[in-house]
């Protein structure tokens, strides 16, 4: 009956040291400041952009770029995105993360599909509760540009 006992008690340790250790990988703070609604956010902003929704992909640019990034519009429109794919994220800090994308497409006036990397910074808005990104605009125009051609 001892031995019996004494399992039950190791059992009940084990379980509360359990219990405990779960309670603190549940407090932990999750890098990404919701690391979901970043992922939705990018995803979505790139779907805008494969469907030529160029209005609605601005929305999601910082506004310091925004007029630039909307200047590429005619050409953005034109683009047709085969394919994305995310190659890196990478955590500065819980506001803040580093997306490396990878696009494939083909112009309407150039069928000829190419591939391209482009660095997206996002940045999460405390204020509005939002994740916007800043661009590496010139680098996109040149990609379009090569695209076009």
């Amino acid at each position: 009956m001892s031995s019996l006992i004494k399992r039950g008690s190791q059992l009940g340790v084990a379980c509360l040291l359990l219990g405990l250790l779960g309670g603190c990988a549940i407090d932990l703070k999750d890098p990404y400041n919701d690391r979901s609604r970043l992922r939705e956010t990018q995803r979505e902003f790139t779907q805008y952009m494969r469907w030529g929704l160029i209005d609605k992909a601005a929305m999601f640019v910082v506004d310091e770029q925004r007029a630039e990034f909307e200047t590429l519009a005619p050409s953005l429109t034109e683009l047709r995105l085969t394919d994305h794919e995310t190659l890196a994220v990478e955590a500065v800090d819980e506001n803040h993360a580093i997306v490396m994308v990878r696009l494939s497409g083909y112009t309407m006036s150039s069928p000829v599909e190419r591939t391209f990397e482009i660095q997206q910074d996002w940045s999460f808005d405390e204020e509005t509760r939002v994740w916007m990104v800043s661009l590496q605009v010139d680098l996109l125009r040149k990609a379009l540009g090569i695209a076009a051609r």
